[in-house]
């Protein structure tokens, strides 16, 4: 369980870096303010959170 568990925090950390460079790629390919970025990144690292919770619990 322990391997899972680190397992699953090893790619949700390489997911939410994904999440921030795609959240930055479309702030600077639509010209948006940064405050719509932050948000962005914001909201994918709690849909990212909610994830990784949900499928601990599920273990």
């Amino acid at each position: 369980m322990r391997k899972a568990q680190r397992k699953l925090i090893a790619s949700l950390s390489s997911d939410l870096c994904k999440g921030f460079l795609l959240a930055g790629a479309v702030s600077y390919a639509t010209g948006t303010a940064d405050a719509l970025a932050l948000i962005l990144q914001i909201w994918l690292a709690i849909l990212a959170f909610i994830t990784a919770y949900t499928l601990v619990e599920d273990e």
